[in-house]
């Protein structure tokens, strides 16, 4: 199922990026940031604009200029949000029992303070909670961990993290990506149970 928060997410950020490597030639022309100051001439022929009409043109900079204030009130929403605190009203009471599966649909551990559980994310021994178990979210050179890893919840540019499931239903994303909604922080997530022990 599409997440529309998702979408909306990634869509803003691709807005922002555009306004950014926009916003030099807008400043340098003294006027207002258009779909012409962000192309050359040949990217603004190759897609086909130079056949719109001066009404149409202007309708097109009218929702690029919507969208880019639009973009930028995300953008700043996104900012405010503290790291390392979940931001989606989600308490690990909420999720403890619950368990993280990957985007591959491997599964990561159980949500639980259990220290000798073998399941357990907290089995500081076992393969999904040492630094080097191949399941393990706390591995930093898997694809499940660290901050490059594909599918890791530690990566903040990944929009392929685990989520969480409780009772066979996803609850949210496990990811310090903060465009991803409903999420809870993994390192939050990792002092909590912590805090249990």
């Amino acid at each position: 199922m599409v997440d529309l928060k998702v979408l909306t997410g990634r869509f803003a950020a691709a807005v922002l990026v555009l306004m950014f490597a926009c916003a030099g030639a807008a400043a340098q022309s003294s006027g207002q940031l258009t779909v012409e100051r962000c192309m050359t001439p040949d990217q603004f022929r190759a897609a086909g604009l130079s056949k719109l009409t001066t009404s149409e043109m202007q309708a097109l900079n009218a929702w690029f200029a919507l969208t880019v204030d639009r973009a930028i009130a995300i953008g700043q929403n996104s900012q405010a949000k503290v790291a390392g605190r979940n931001t989606d009203n989600i308490t690990i009471d909420d999720i403890l029992g619950g368990v993280i599966i990957a985007p591959d649909g491997q599964f990561l551990g159980i949500i639980s303070n259990n220290l000798i559980d073998p399941k357990s994310i907290s089995n500081s021994v076992g393969q999904h909670g040492s630094s080097v178990g191949q399941f393990s979210i706390f591995n930093t050179v898997c694809k499940y961990g660290g901050t490059i890893g594909r599918y890791s919840p530690f990566n903040n540019a990944s929009n392929e993290c685990p989520q969480i499931y409780v009772n066979a239903k996803p609850i949210c994303y496990l990811t310090v990506n903060t465009w991803m909604s409903p999420r809870f922080d993994p390192r939050m997530l990792k002092a909590s149970l912590e805090s249990r022990h």
